[in-house]
């Protein structure tokens, strides 16, 4: 069986369970369909760091990733923020609109969502610590425009390579 290995100028992918637009990509052939040339652990922390960066509000399939990539329950995730798994269990199902949490609460999750990205992908994908009130106003209420609903979430090719 033969393989080709080529990059992708962009590749839409849905498994995250929200539009994840792939940038300059590897992509291998096998048996007739791509599939996605990267590491799995590097991808996930890529959209963690892209998600806390998103000017933004989160939508509801963005906060359940978030929580299944942090690995809790619906009571353990609203505990760790503060409210019940009904909180939760409300945002998430808001799919793919805003969830309308409160901004202290995104803020905190945001966070959270960091402290689990890859150093790898930290580095290049994360604001350095003397950018933290820049990063802070982006994430309160800014006015830079970003994706919102409807419009997928973009993920540099670049972020994928710190690992072969």
């Amino acid at each position: 069986m033969t393989t080709t290995t080529t990059t992708r100028k962009t590749l839409l992918d849905h498994r995250f369970g929200f539009p994840v637009l792939l940038v300059d990509v590897p992509v291998r052939t096998m048996r007739g369909h791509e599939v996605v040339d990267v590491n799995a652990n590097l991808l996930q922390g890529a959209v963690l760091a892209m998600l806390a960066r998103k000017p933004a509000p989160l939508t509801g399939a963005e906060v359940r990733f978030i929580r299944l990539a942090l690995g809790h329950t619906l009571s353990d995730f609203g505990g760790l923020l503060g409210v019940s798994h009904a909180a939760v269990i409300k945002w998430e199902g808001q799919g793919e609109a805003p969830t309308k949490m409160a901004r202290g609460t995104e803020f905190l999750l945001r966070y959270l969502a960091t402290e689990h990205v890859p150093e790898p992908v930290r580095a290049q994908a994360l604001p350095a610590p003397s950018a933290l009130p820049a990063f802070r106003q982006a994430l309160t209420g800014s006015a830079e425009p970003g994706p919102s609903q409807g419009q997928e979430l973009e993920v540099p090719g670049q972020l994928l390579e710190a690992v072969a």
